[in-house]
């Protein structure tokens, strides 16, 4: 009887083990899935959030162009912080970096000569912000 009992125990521990480890199989595939779907996503996002970006700062360099003709320390901080608030694609990175300089170089009384050559050698290294809406 005893001999029943511990084969019993046996099969028992031994199918609990299969179901657990199936069950973890499973578990683990789903999760690879969801991440494959979430990258999948944040691509999507990414693509759109460059979109995005794209127009906004097409739509700022009237701004610029307005602040270097007339230079007006309000309307400079203002576009500052319409700028700083812009959500930037990491492949923008540069181009953000040197609109925010052209702004302290404005800031700092350069020349508007200067500052409307800065801001055309920013807008020709960019082939899409040429190009209107």
């Amino acid at each position: 009887m005893k001999e029943k009992k511990g084969g019993i125990i046996f099969y028992l521990l031994f199918i609990i083990t299969a179901v657990l480890i199936i069950g973890l199989i499973i578990f683990y595939y789903n999760q690879k899935d969801d991440t494959v779907n979430n990258m999948t996503e944040m691509q999507v996002d990414l693509t759109q959030l460059a979109e995005d970006y794209k127009i906004k700062v097409k739509n700022i360099l009237p701004i610029y162009e307005e602040v270097i003709s007339n230079i007006d320390k309000e309307k400079l901080a203002e576009l500052r912080g319409q700028l700083l608030e812009l959500k930037m694609p990491v492949e923008f990175k540069d181009l953000h970096v040197e609109l925010v300089l052209l702004l302290d170089k404005i800031e700092q009384d350069v020349s508007s000569e200067e500052a409307q050559a800065k801001l055309d050698e920013i807008i020709s290294q960019y082939n899409w912000l040429k190009q209107a809406e």
